[in-house]
């Protein structure tokens, strides 16, 4: 499913940009109403003025989200998109969310947040080691953290990445696939930023956006929880 919006014909005066939501069989009300408030807040004032030149939505749901994802970054190709911003159904966010990532002018940048469970975990991975999973080293998002931050991979929570990215990996079909390994899963967001990483693609957390943005669950977690039990863990430990 997917709508591409042209704010004007002729000659391009801004990015195009497609949000993509992967989906199983809904997607939360909560972030429905955000980023319905983010899309008003983004037409009423940078689509206005021509630091956007259009929007797009596409939304795939499936059983699989790498095949979704595949399907998705396909359709935004085929609508000649500069950016895709990807949203998951389950993520709570700033109605200028899209505007804070693209102004940071990155390759790809999105934010840190907390995995659905506890205790709580951040998705972003500051350094993988790909073959030894212990020696990887998480990215967190502290209450005092801010700015931008580079790391080997982010979740596809809220993601803005520039289309170009995907001709450095052309030949690395399919983009979004999955391992397993001898230390557990390796999701498709991660895998995909793998390929990135290989072909020198840059990929960066925003903080202060992070701090901004909830992953829902039973209820919303907040970074603050991964900080709390990374805290934890810190104390057994000593």
């Amino acid at each position: 499913m997917s709508d591409i919006i042209d704010i004007e014909e002729g000659r391009r005066r801004g990015p195009r940009i497609s949000v993509c939501i992967p989906a199983h069989e809904q997607v939360s009300a909560y972030t429905m109403y955000d980023l319905a408030g983010m899309l008003m807040q983004t037409g009423a004032t940078a689509v206005a003025d021509g630091t956007i030149e259009a929007l797009g939505m596409h939304m795939s749901a499936g059983t699989y989200v790498h095949r979704s994802r595949e399907q998705l970054a396909e359709a935004a190709l085929q609508a000649d998109s500069d950016y895709i911003l990807w949203v998951d159904a389950d993520m709570r966010f700033p109605r200028d969310a899209l505007m804070r990532l693209l102004s940071h002018n990155k390759d790809v940048v999105g934010i840190n947040y907390s995995k659905r469970g506890l205790p709580a975990e951040f998705v972003a991975t500051k350094h993988i080691d790909w073959e030894k999973d212990e020696e990887s080293e998480k990215c967190k998002t502290l209450s005092d953290s801010t700015g931008l931050e580079e790391v080997d991979a982010l979740g596809f929570g809220l993601v803005l990445m520039k289309t170009h990215v995907f001709n450095r990996i052309a030949d690395e079909r399919p983009w979004f696939w999955y391992e397993m390994r001898d230390y557990g899963h390796v999701g498709e967001d991660v895998y995909f930023c793998k390929l990135l990483q290989d072909a020198g693609v840059d990929i960066y957390v925003d903080h202060d956006l992070s701090k901004d943005c909830t992953h829902i669950g039973s209820f919303e977690y907040l970074t603050a929880h991964a900080e709390d039990a990374m805290s934890e863990s810190e104390l057994v430990e000593a």
